[in-house]
């Protein structure tokens, strides 16, 4: 039998949760899985194969990527890359909001930027479009949601099979949908979400699990709210943490000068 090499081990802290796991870098084979499902250019086949190759690598038996926020996995999955293949990424970029010398505008040509991705973290942006480190005792106050009549209700962040399952509501309707019939389509998704992260309700008396309440209970209870009172939920999700980097960039063939963000992980597959 051929000797194996032995893998180094690495820790990583959950952002939402505080939760340590410990990992594996990946093999060449789930590089391989990850490359075919990031050439499908289909969102869900990157999500899926991201999953898959992350289960596969991280020791940690109590660990259940099912639970874990949408940048929860991918800052987790940015940080298992930049153990397994590298932690600078090189990506091509095309900022239209450079200018030639001479003035003609937008050169509109590719530059080269190096990403760090010891830099990328999961941020929020502030009301001046600052980007804020993500704090999750801060966040943990705003996703309890005081309602009137003293009532409460504690959420928690979507994760990307939340997305899916409300997502999958577009794929029922008919692809030909006026802008007023996708308007309230998207609104039925948000209510879905909104209904799928409750963790709990209370009182001052009394504590209801969202797991121990059928479903169809639930969404009546939230149906049944005020509209300004379902408003106070829906407006826990406006904006969520998201992996985020902020690099300078500079043109390499008009030598024009910004910072251009990097949201979301499709962008660092760009």
């Amino acid at each position: 039998m051929l000797p194996r090499v032995q893998y180094p081990t690495f820790s990583f802290t959950i952002p939402s949760t505080g939760q340590l796991l410990k990992f594996r870098p990946y093999s060449v084979g789930e590089e391989k899985t990850l490359l075919m499902a990031l050439e499908s250019e289909d969102f869900n086949d990157v999500i899926a194969g991201m999953k898959s190759v992350i289960s596969a690598c991280v020791q940690s038996k109590d660990f259940d990527i099912e639970t874990l926020s949408t940048f929860d996995i991918e800052l987790f999955f940015l940080h298992l890359k930049s153990k397994s293949s590298g932690e600078e990424i090189s990506i091509s970029l095309m900022n239209k909001t450079c200018l030639l010398k001479e003035g003609k505008g937008p050169c509109e040509k590719s530059s080269v930027v190096k990403i760090d991705l010891k830099e990328v973290k999961a941020m929020l942006t502030g009301p001046e479009g600052e980007l804020i480190e993500f704090d999750p005792e801060s966040m943990k106050k705003r996703m309890n949601i005081t309602l009137s009549g003293d009532i409460g209700v504690i959420l928690r962040f979507p994760s990307f099979s939340d997305l899916e399952a409300a997502g999958s509501m577009f794929a029922k309707q008919p692809k030909e949908m006026s802008a007023e019939e996708a308007k309230k389509v998207t609104k039925q998704m948000g209510e879905k979400l909104a209904v799928r992260c409750i963790v709990s309700i209370y009182t001052k008396e009394a504590m209801f699990r969202a797991t121990e309440i059928p479903e169809d209970e639930l969404l009546k209870w939230y149906y049944d709210l005020p509209t300004t009172e379902q408003k106070k939920i829906e407006h826990a999700f406006d904006d969520l943490p998201e992996v985020k980097c902020q690099v300078d960039f500079k043109c390499q063939h008009c030598d024009f000068k910004s910072k251009h963000t990097f949201e979301g992980i499709s962008d660092f597959f760009a």
